[in-house]
């Protein structure tokens, strides 16, 4: 909703393994490629992308889940826009996994 701020909620982190928060404006592709995208062949057999990665935020949980706040801007420009956010995470065997995609529309 414009002029809200949300809370993103990622649920069943592992405790001090690095993980991000990808967020993307495309769930269809990324730098050409169509998504999603089974990383299995790059020794990641447990991860797909689903979003593209126009942005990213590292962190390392030091509990099982954490909520992020999301602030959207309260410009009527945005209404109707989509963005698209997963987690990927390191576990400690150095595994990369990953979440479902959330995709969020903006509205009033």
């Amino acid at each position: 909703q414009l002029g809200s701020t949300p809370l993103l909620l990622m649920r069943a982190l592992e405790v001090g393994a690095l993980a991000a928060l990808l967020v993307g404006a495309s769930e269809s592709v990324f730098a050409g490629v169509p998504l999603p995208l089974r990383l299995h062949d790059l020794g990641a057999p447990a991860c797909v992308l689903w979003t593209s990665v126009d942005a990213s935020l590292a962190f390392t949980p030091s509990a099982g889940s954490l909520a992020a706040p999301w602030s959207v801007p309260d410009d009527p420009a945005l209404l109707g826009s989509r963005v698209f956010a997963q987690v990927v995470q390191l576990d400690p065997s150095l595994m990369l996994r990953s979440s479902s995609a959330l995709r969020l529309v903006v509205g009033r």
